[in-house]
């Protein structure tokens, strides 16, 4: 792949100065926590609105997020997890990604509003992405229809509630989509160290006392907090997208070598030089748009749409 794109650079140059700081908590307080929480809606709230996509909220007793819906959907279903450490984001501050995934992958995207920390612990996130897909799936939509996706933290609870799934007995969707996704809150991988300086979105010291934080009482190699450590036999295809520096690279690589050897087809993607979740700036970046063809190319391989 040729050197990144100038609008690569800036990007990196907007993210190290805006939201890099955010990240750079102690964890030790709640209020901690919910003010970066506020310093990051304070920013999304500036987003301009997707284009060619239909927006609508979903706002039931157990079930909370948003339709992200194309001109003319196929068959094929996503159920969206955002990333933001579990402690902020939102189905709007990912409304331009869930949107190209709408439009690129003809497919209904669910966009989860699951409840988050430090309101909420993993148990809590986990019961609201399980009871999502259950919902699809009391509605009528086939598992093979459906693909779980999620950036960062929410590709880490991609991968916990496939674990959960499989542990419940409920048929697991057809294939999932990890984005650069946490998968050891450990905080003892060598690219934690590594990329710190190199990574414009995250800030190592933070991530790691969030990873303890989480994990609280329960132990942070718990594999429905960290699945690197888990037992991943029966879980369907994953495509994992990370970039070379960012401070959660060994965690893609570390699962990616984990579900090879208990069996799980995986495909690993590294792009150089791009940002954490770059595929988000896929209205700036033409590296965003290549990452989405690739991503495209997946879904038509394990959810394949006939006469599409």
């Amino acid at each position: 792949m040729a050197g990144k794109s100038m609008q690569a650079r800036l990007i990196q140059a907007a993210l190290r100065r805006f939201i890099k700081p955010i990240f750079a908590v102690t964890a030790d307080e709640t209020t901690e926590l919910l003010h970066a929480r506020h310093r990051f809606d304070r920013l999304i709230h500036w987003l301009p609105a997707p284009r060619g996509v239909q927006v609508q909220p979903v706002q039931l007793p157990d079930l909370h997020g948003e339709w992200i819906l194309p001109n003319h959907p196929g068959s094929r279903v996503i159920l969206y997890l955002h990333g933001g450490a579990y402690i902020l984001g939102s189905p709007a501050s990912h409304r331009d990604l869930t949107a190209a995934l709408a439009t690129r992958c003809n497919a209904r995207v669910f966009s989860l509003d699951y409840r988050l920390a430090p309101e909420a612990g993993f148990n809590e996130w986990q019961e609201d992405s399980v009871r999502a897909y259950q919902h699809l799936l009391h509605a009528g939509i086939e598992a093979k229809h459906i693909l779980l996706a999620g950036d960062s933290a929410g590709g880490n609870l991609v991968l916990t509630t496939l674990l959960r799934l499989r542990d419940a007995g409920i048929t697991l969707p057809s294939a999932a989509i990890c984005l650069s996704p946490w998968t050891d809150l450990t905080g003892d991988n060598p690219s934690m160290t590594r990329n710190a300086s190199r990574d414009a979105m995250l800030d190592a010291p933070g991530i790691r006392a969030l990873g303890h934080y989480h994990a609280r009482t329960s132990s942070t190699q718990n594999p429905y907090l960290s699945p690197v450590y888990g037992d991943l036999r029966g879980l369907p295809p994953l495509l994992l997208h990370v970039s070379d520096q960012e401070i959660l690279f060994d965690d893609s690589i570390h699962l990616a070598e984990q579900a090879q050897a208990c069996g799980v087809k995986v495909e690993l993607r590294i792009w150089p030089g791009m940002p954490h979740v770059f595929q988000a700036f896929i209205r700036y970046l033409p590296e965003a748009r290549q990452a989405l063809e690739d991503i495209k190319r997946f879904a038509d391989t394990h959810t394949p749409q006939p006469g599409l």
